[in-house]
């Protein structure tokens, strides 16, 4: 509550006017109030502040993860690898990972090699032999700007026709296969993937129970 000052008597004896009393008590509110609308100001600014904060402490933790398949065919060798990128800013915590053949999930790459490996040799038999590896995703930490690779499998040293076949048996084979995901980034905010769909979908949780990861 603001109190009026009392006012001593002017020399002469006399009362200052009502008005002056009037006119210094609506300075002080005045006064008072343009103090509030500057707190109050101040803190917007403050609020405004740690929200851009926020932001660039989310924009710069954020990962996407991007599927990628990759065949690459010479005049003696061919082979072909799928790998999982993170082009984002920030580590992806994958919880699960599934890669589709025809819709279903496949649990090992051992299925990926049965069928690259099912394209006729010259001799009418299927291909035998080729280096294969192959890696679990699941519970792993990709960082920013880095890439795992989860299978390959290639043959050397063959003839150009066996090359073809296989070149086109993976060809045939890629269509088939799509992988869905999920991660968690290091603020515990976390997407879904799916490498059909243009963009990670937000949800509150990343859930393995019920999902068959590739290669565990």
């Amino acid at each position: 509550m603001l109190e009026v000052p009392k006012f001593i008597k002017p020399v002469g004896g006399e009362k200052a006017p009502p008005w002056f009393h009037i006119a210094v008590a609506l300075s002080m509110v005045l006064s008072a109030a343009a103090s509030l609308v500057g707190a109050l100001r101040t803190s917007e600014t403050m609020k405004e502040l740690v929200n851009q904060n926020a932001r660039m402490v989310r924009a710069s933790s954020t990962p996407i993860l991007q599927f990628n398949t990759r065949r690459q065919h010479s005049d003696t060798d061919v082979s072909f690898t799928l790998e999982l990128n993170n082009v984002g800013t920030g580590l992806a915590q994958v919880a699960w990972f599934e890669l589709l053949l025809d819709g279903k999930p496949v649990s090992s790459g051992d299925t990926l090699v049965q069928l690259l490996r099912a394209a006729p040799s010259e001799g009418g038999q299927a291909i035998v032999g080729g280096n294969y590896s192959r890696a679990s995703i699941t519970d792993t930490v990709i960082a920013a700007k880095e890439q795992t690779q989860l299978f390959q499998w290639g043959v050397s040293k063959r003839s150009a026709a066996e090359l073809e076949q296989i070149n086109q048996q993976i060809k045939q084979l890629k269509p088939r296969l799509e992988t869905r995901a999920c991660y968690c980034s290091v603020l515990d905010e976390c997407w879904e993937i799916h490498s059909r769909a243009s963009r990670p979908q937000a949800v509150a949780r990343c859930e393995a129970a019920g999902h068959i990861s590739f290669n565990d």
